[in-house]
This record gives structure tokens, C-alpha cells and sequence, in this order.
């Protein structure tokens, strides 16, 4: 299914998680408990942890409140599209039935702006999973 119909059909929400993340490199292998993603590329491994003292160069993650379909195309494209559109740089992880977009702690307001015109709706409150 394309996702311009999908979304025609289904309003997909969106929500910002109030925590802080971090994104790190390393070649030491990362305890996966205390990790919200890692990431393996040939023995480097892309860590993005919550920081329990925020600070400079923090992210939030945005996460779509929705179970995807298996057959969707194009998802994502819409939504790098969108925030593209609006300078926001992103780094995705994407689950078997949802994904999750983290953006700089500064461009969180560009990302709610340009997701809500593209036709996402804001959770103000993300869901507890």
C-alpha cells in the first residue's frame, strides 16, 4: 500500500517523548539493557541512549502512534520529506510496526510544525509501552 492513500485513509498521530537521547559512536560493545536502539556496522556500533543529565547536542525522539502495515511504502519518505523541507536533520530507527525519528533538542519545534502541515496530528501525551 502507498503510504499518500494509507494516509488519506488513517490519521497517523505523532507524539515528542519529553526525555533527552543521545547518539554515540563506539567500537566497545554497549550493554543493549541500558540502549533505546544499537546499531552494528562492521564491529562500530551507533548507540542511542537516554541521558540521565541532559545537555548539550540532546535529542528527542518523535514516534508515530501507529501499527504500520508490512506492505507500506513510502512512509518514511513523506516524513523525511517534510522535515527535510524544513532543515531538520534526522536519525531514524524503525520497528517491525512503527518507527521513530530523533531530531536535535533545537529543531523539535520545526519537526512539530512541518509534521502537523504534512497532516500528522501531535499526541501531547506518548503512549506508555
Amino acid at each position: 500500500m502507498q503510504a499518500a492513500e494509507f494516509l488519506d485513509r488513517t490519521s497517523i498521530e505523532f507524539s515528542v517523548s519529553n526525555d533527552r537521547y543521545s547518539i554515540t559512536e563506539t567500537t566497545d560493545p554497549p550493554e543493549a539493557r541500558s540502549a533505546f536502539a544499537i546499531v552494528n556496522r562492521a564491529g562500530t556500533f551507533t548507540v542511542v541512549k537516554k541521558e540521565e543529565h541532559p545537555g548539550g547536542g540532546s535529542h528527542r525522539i518523535i514516534t508515530f502512534e501507529a501499527d504500520l502495515p508490512n506492505d507500506l511504502t513510502g512512509f518514511l519518505a513523506i516524513v523525511s520529506e517534510a522535515l527535510a523541507v524544513a532543515q531538520v536533520p534526522i536519525f531514524v530507527v524503525s520497528s517491525f510496526r512503527t518507527d521513530h525519528v530523533l531530531v536535535r533538542e533545537d529543531d523539535v519545534r520545526r519537526a512539530r510544525n512541518a509534521l502537523a502541515s504534512t497532516g500528522f496530528k501531535e499526541r501531547k501525551e506518548p503512549k506508555n509501552d
